[in-house]
């Protein structure tokens, strides 16, 4: 617990050094990056992980000296899970802090905002974990010529775990998700037809609230449908009640999830001896024998005194990728140079996430991990493509 009180400790105070800094030109010895990140409010879970792993990273990077000479320092700032709050953050970042990129959001909702004020400032944004279909696309439909992620598209992840059902032999499903919920929606259309198209039988569809924690009367009457995976498209906080009182009422068909259920809540919520024949995609797994991945697992126990997870994962490995663009944007670091970097869609990035190249829309091509659930821990990982 010491060194992870020493490093909070460093990063308050790197921030109030940073609030002096200027630019990032070539008469600085440093590169800022603003951290655009939801700490507190409905998400913080998502959000602190994703800092977290994000300053390992760049503790790691410094420590060996930067990128071209230079130091890479964090603004840190909390957007409290509130679509308004991270309109504020953006500009201050971009407008006072002088940062050159922006890291974070962690939720598609919240990203999308931050993009928009990235387009009215040209300084490129990059989220991690924002897997709404359309966060880098313009209203029309376009490219946002300021928005990535470094993280699959909810309608490739419907259809990834729409195939991994029907490998299972899986032939009828039935649907619970959230009505309120963009996240939701897209991933339950695109499930829906993969699975129609792999000659699967969606023989019910049922709709929860957001804030739901009593799910007796949808789980009732479920029980009297024939099926053999129960998909539920959505988060774990709604997730994990949900699964918990499935299993309780006797309901032992396979339960398939989305990166929602990826939280250490999702299994304290549900309980480990609810949590078999369950399977969540992902996009970090610590099953394997990946050298990279125990690295990294391995020094975050050092920092944190816990195990990573999958947005603490991907927090580091934007963190790293940012360097990456940072290095190939040369000696002159500004947002336009660094955002030109970020569409190279011929630059190969390997993370503890996975390898990808960033597509023409913004969003990178990378394969999607299934890990299974036993007694609450991962067992198995399958990737699906």
């Amino acid at each position: 617990m010491r060194k992870h009180m020493k490093m909070m400790a460093a990063g308050c105070m790197a921030l109030t050094v940073l609030a002096g800094c200027g630019g990032s030109g070539d008469d600085s010895k440093t590169i800022k990056i603003g951290v655009d990140y939801e700490q507190t409010g409905g998400v913080a879970d998502y959000g602190k992980a994703h800092v977290n792993g994000i300053k390992l990273a760049i503790k790691e990077i410094n420590k060996k000296g930067g990128v071209n000479g230079k130091k890479l320092e964090l603004v840190v700032a909390d957007n409290k899970s509130e679509i308004t709050e991270v309109g504020t953050v953006t500009t201050k970042l971009m407008t006072e802090d002088e940062v050159v990129m922006v890291l974070g959001p962690a939720t598609s909702g919240n990203t999308s905002a931050a993009i928009n004020v990235a387009n009215k400032n040209k300084i490129p944004v990059i989220s991690a974990s924002a897997t709404a279909n359309n966060v880098t696309e313009n209203k029309d439909g376009s490219v946002t010529k300021y928005g990535y992620k470094i993280c699959y598209s909810d309608n490739y992840q419907g259809e990834a775990l729409a195939k991994f059902a029907l490998s299972k032999d899986a032939k009828r499903a039935v649907i619970v998700s959230d009505s309120g919920s963009d996240y939701a929606k897209g991933l339950a259309e695109s499930f829906k037809k993969e699975f129609a198209d792999g000659s699967g039988t969606i023989v019910a569809s049922k709709s929860y609230q957001t804030g739901d924690t009593d799910f007796k009367s949808i789980l009732t009457s479920l029980k009297s449908e024939s099926f053999d995976v129960m998909f539920v498209p959505g988060y774990y906080q709604e997730a994990g009640p949900l699964v918990k009182q499935a299993r309780e009422m006797g309901i032992d068909a396979m339960i398939l999830g989305p990166d929602g259920f990826d939280s250490e809540n999702f299994i304290k919520q549900a309980g480990n001896a609810n949590l078999n024949n369950v399977f969540f995609s992902t996009h970090f797994s610590k099953v394997g024998e990946n050298q990279k991945v125990k690295d990294f697992v391995k020094k975050y126990q050092a920092a944190y005194d816990k195990e990573p997870g999958c947005f603490e994962a991907l927090g580091y490995d934007l963190a790293y990728y940012a360097a990456d663009v940072i290095k190939r944007a040369g000696k002159d670091v500004t947002p336009e140079t660094v955002n030109k970097a970020l569409g190279d869609t011929k630059a190969k990035f390997s993370g503890v996430t996975g390898s990808f190249t960033m597509k023409k829309d913004h969003t990178p091509d990378k394969v999607i991990t299934v890990v299974e659930l036993k007694n609450g821990e991962q067992v198995s990982a399958a990737e699906v493509k």
